[in-house]
């Protein structure tokens, strides 16, 4: 009985792409978004299962054992895109090979361009510079690869003559971005998923045990540390600092936003933003996992099972506040405020009022990464391998186009300098699109949110 319920959970689970994390270190994938669990140490469950479980673990006086998903476990099935007419407007230039990447430990990753390269890691443990033209023959495409023996979940980010990478073992490495070499290695507390920051020499990470470091970027000596203490659930992951004027801008997990000083970590004020409701641990979970956005002089926030506000960030008191749960860091510009909740609609909204100007409902469980801008359009990869493309002004479908339909877009850079979008799938590889001037526009067949 035992091995059958493991079988059904590990079929149902492949639907998803996120994890739930017990305090042992295990990690196990259930729907979307990820948990991780940091004092219960809990056992394979289903998300849908889950809140009636938790109900009962005080009843029952002790741990569940096993908790399996039976074939009957619903996940919501991604809303079909709409049949539109499909152009040639992109030319896959070069397609690579870096290590496969798994979706729920992809959260910290990122793409680094820089002028004639750029540097990608994969969970798998690689890491890879590669030039961005061109070249004649592919393995000329690829300058250098540093295969690690951990998961990398942070980077890689690149300032100066370094490339940084954070682990799933707590370990930073520093390596040289002309041809990987080792510069030097610190170990932290505990698992590193968010991006290093790099300013006024320092370097700040986070751990997902509620640590911030400031290290110095060129020996990885730690300057300070501030701790803050977790709660029982948290969405896994964690978001970098926002730096302005000296001054850190860190959204934690306890539904607390800090202002601290740059060079003490002193606190200079602390706002609580997201308020717990609900009758059991897992409803009563909040969050901060979007990266906190300065803008015109206002501090943009987004929670999850919790609100979107603006804030003064002299003072943390909001200018305005609106009830929406989100985890993906919004797309913010000089007068609007681009988002995308947890049931994946999209939606805009003036930044000085907070007014709700458009919203987009026909993505809805497509698994949707962040919003980029692109050519006076937004992109949005989803977690079924397609780009979609919304017109800002009013969120109407203009159209999209299919990487490949049978694997997840983990990461997705736009580059409209060079007209070029690189995309990172499950499977490993990465992609170079170029994008034909003359065909990527507004098509005339437009779908909007009735």
């Amino acid at each position: 009985m035992m091995q059958v319920y493991f079988n059904r959970f590990n079929r149902f689970c492949q639907q998803s792409h996120a994890t739930i994390k017990q305090a042992g270190g295990k990690k196990y994938k259930i729907p979307s978004p990820a948990l991780l669990l940091s004092v219960f140490s809990l056992p394979k469950l289903c998300i849908r299962e889950l809140l009636h479980y938790l109900k009962g673990l005080m009843a029952l006086g002790g741990l569940v054992t096993l908790v399996g998903c039976s074939h009957t476990a619903s996940v919501p099935e991604p809303t079909a895109l709409p049949e539109m007419t499909q152009t040639q407007a992109i030319q896959r230039h070069w397609q690579l090979l870096i290590g496969r990447t798994s979706d729920s430990d992809a959260v910290g990753l990122q793409i680094a361009l820089e002028k004639d390269r750029a540097f990608s890691a994969a969970t798998e443990g690689w890491v890879t510079a590669w030039y961005l033209a061109p070249q004649d023959h592919w393995q000329d495409q690829v300058i250098w690869q540093k295969k690690f023996k951990e998961v990398i979940t942070a980077g890689p980010v690149v300032e100066g003559s370094l490339l940084y990478v954070g682990t799933n073992k707590g370990s930073l490495y520093a390596l040289n971005k002309t041809n990987g070499a080792l510069v030097w290695q610190v170990h932290l507390s505990s698992e590193v998923m968010a991006l290093p920051v790099i300013v006024q020499d320092r370097l700040f990470t986070r751990t997902v045990d509620g640590k911030l470091y400031a290290l110095s970027p060129a020996t990885g000596e730690t300057i300070w540390v501030v701790e803050q203490s977790m709660p029982k659930l948290s969405l896994r992951g964690a978001a970098p600092v926002t730096l302005k004027d000296s001054v850190l801008f860190v959204g934690w997990e306890t539904g607390h936003v800090e202002a601290l000083s740059v060079e003490t970590g002193e606190r200079l004020w602390r706002q609580r933003v997201l308020t717990s409701q609900g009758r059991t641990d897992l409803e009563r979970m909040v969050d901060l996992q979007a990266r906190l956005i300065w803008q015109q002089g206002r501090l943009v926030v987004l929670g999850y099972h919790g609100q979107l506000q603006v804030l003064n960030p002299k003072t943390g008191l909001p200018f305005w506040t609106k009830r929406i749960s989100g985890y993906r860091t919004p797309l913010v510009t000089d007068r609007t405020i681009f988002l995308i909740t947890d049931k994946d609609i999209v939606q805009a909204y003036d930044l000085q009022s907070g007014a709700l100007l458009w919203q987009q409902k026909h993505l809805r469980h497509r698994r949707l990464s962040e919003l980029q801008a692109f050519r006076g359009q937004l992109l949005v990869s989803d977690g079924y391998g397609t780009v979609i493309r919304l017109d800002p002004l009013d969120g109407t479908l203009l159209g999209y186009f299919v990487h490949d339909e049978e694997t997840a877009i983990v990461k997705f850079k736009a580059d409209e300098a060079q007209q070029t979008l690189y995309i990172q799938d499950e499977e490993g590889f990465l992609t170079r699109y170029g994008v034909v001037p003359t065909v990527f526009a507004s098509s005339p067949k437009r779908v909007s949110d009735d």
